[in-house]
This record gives structure tokens, C-alpha cells and sequence, in this order.
């Protein structure tokens, strides 16, 4: 059955019920959420004068949800620094804003450099790979790495090192 066309919403009490329900879900930035209020029927101009409120407020805020994100991706997930930045483009977090979080980030948990966020995400990730012969071990962690958004070279320089270490301890991995 169809979905019946429903009357767009102008009512800025209405709108602000649809907000803190979703933020009550999760935390959006500013630009994620009108969109997300826009495509539940609110009315543009209410959506915007509803997001800076709750701007205002405190309720939205792109510097704290930047940061959160930034460190679920970088830490929990071992994303790369472009991957996280373009994941916070996306989700509507202006450049400058993105740039402080994660520097922010990058150095209360000790990831300064790319390197030491690659480093840590394939140390993770190794561990769960440990029963498998070397050139499948290195296949799936390069792929693993790749799609967390590291470069290239740099995937190949941390398995380089990786494999130097493991093979003066004397172990396969």
C-alpha cells in the first residue's frame, strides 16, 4: 500500500518533538540534522531556525560530535586521518572544525603521526589473524588497512616492519 503524502510540517513544536527524538537516538551535527528533519517532512526555513536553537542551546554541536566521532574512528575502528575527515565532511562538520578534533584526538591517544595510527590498527588487527600462513596474513591485513583509508606505501612500510620485528623475536607473525 502506498504511503499516504503527508503534510509538510510547519509547526516548530512539532519539529522540536522530531529533533530530541533523534538526538535522544544519537548526536548529529548541525547540517545532518536539517537534512534529516527536511526529509522527515519539516518545513526548511522551521529546520533551520530549529537547528540553531538547539545550537544554541548546546543540544547540537559540531565540535563535540566531531570529537566523538574522530575518536571512534580513529581508535576504535583504526581508521586513517582522510577517512575520518571525509566522514565528517560528509556528515555536513565544516573543515576547520574536523581539523581541530582530530588533532585533539590524535594526541590524547598518542597517534601524532599516520604512522602510529597505521601501526596500531594492524597490531590490532593481527591479532586475529595469527593462525594464518604469512602471504594470507599480509593480503588481509593490507586489505583491511586499505579500507580504513591508509595509503599504499604506508601499509607496505608498516608490514615491513612488522615482518623485521617478528622475525628477530623468531616467530612467524
Amino acid at each position: 500500500m502506498p504511503r499516504k503524502p503527508t503534510e509538510p510540517i510547519t509547526d516548530p513544536k512539532l519539529a522540536r518533538e522530531k529533533a530530541l527524538k533523534m538526538l535522544e537516538r544519537r548526536p548529529y551535527p548541525r547540517a545532518e540534522l536539517e537534512r534529516a528533519l527536511k526529509r522527515k517532512g519539516v518545513v526548511a526555513d522551521v529546520a533551520a531556525d530549529l537547528v540553531e536553537r538547539l545550537a544554541d542551546s548546546g543540544l547540537v554541536n559540531d565540535a563535540t560530535f566531531a570529537r566523538t566521532l574522530a575518536r571512534s574512528h580513529l581508535v576504535g575502528r583504526g581508521s586513517s586521518v582522510r577517512r575520518v575527515q571525509m566522514e565528517l565532511a560528509r556528515k555536513g562538520v565544516a573543515r576547520d572544525v574536523a581539523t581541530d578534533a582530530l588533532a585533539e584526538v590524535r594526541e590524547d591517544e598518542g597517534l601524532q603521526t599516520e604512522d602510529a595510527s597505521v601501526e596500531r590498527a594492524a597490531r590490532k588487527k593481527l591479532k586475529s589473524l595469527g593462525g594464518l600462513d604469512p602471504l594470507t596474513r599480509a593480503r588481509r591485513l593490507t586489505g583491511f588497512l586499505a579500507r580504513r583509508g591508509f595509503s599504499g606505501d604506508l601499509i607496505r612500510t608498516t608490514l615491513r616492519r612488522l615482518d623485521q620485528e617478528a622475525a628477530e623475536k623468531g616467530d612467524d607473525g
